[in-house]
């Protein structure tokens, strides 16, 4: 049998409804973000524009990835994407990169 049940280790909570936001447009902007900042070739202007855009779409829905900081985080696959509140930055980790 298939568990229905989801743990959210981040929370602390176990159940049905705690998993984290899949937003498909910031799953799109971040796969963009992510090759253009891995392609060799990318111009810086290419990759600025697709930052733009992945900012875009984490402030269109930051009712449902702010945190009490009053930063943005989205995770998706084997990426973190931060916002921190104040000076905008943009942050794209891999999960585990410190």
């Amino acid at each position: 049998m298939i568990s229905t049940t989801t743990e959210s280790p981040d929370l602390g909570l176990k159940g049905k409804g705690v998993e984290p936001p899949s937003i498909p447009s910031i799953d799109k902007a971040l796969k963009q973000y992510v090759l253009d900042e891995d392609a060799e070739t990318r111009a810086s202007l290419k990759a600025g524009e697709s930052a733009d855009k992945l900012c875009d779409e984490m402030h269109k829905h930051a009712d449902k990835l702010r945190k009490p900081d009053g930063s943005l985080v989205y995770k998706h696959e084997d990426r973190v994407v931060s916002i921190t509140l104040g000076n905008e930055k943009l942050k794209v980790k891999k999960i585990g990169e410190k």
